[in-house]
Formats: C-alpha cells, structure tokens, sequence
C-alpha cells in the first residue's frame, strides 16, 4: 500500500528582526520581492510602486 504526504514547511522567520541586517544592506531586493508578490497576486498593477 502505497501512501502519500504533503509537507508544508511554516513561513516567517525564527526569531524577532532575523533578516533586518541584508534588508538594510540590499533594500531593493524587498522592493524587487515585493512587486513579483503583487503581480502574482493581482494586488496592484504593474509597474506602479
């Protein structure tokens, strides 16, 4: 008998501020996250920030 499970691993971050340090070393990077997150999502239209 074969069985099969879905793993679906927690999103966020393990502790308070992890991230905080590349994000101020690299901000466009979360600008660049952030319209690929509102495309795929429809959330805004593309191109305006």
């Amino acid at each position: 008998m074969s069985k099969t499970a879905f793993v679906f691993p927690g999103q966020g971050s393990r502790k308070v501020g992890m991230g905080a340090d590349p994000l101020e070393a690299a901000p466009e990077v979360l600008e660049r996250y952030l319209r690929h997150a509102d495309e795929a999502s429809g959330s805004r239209s593309a191109g305006s920030a």
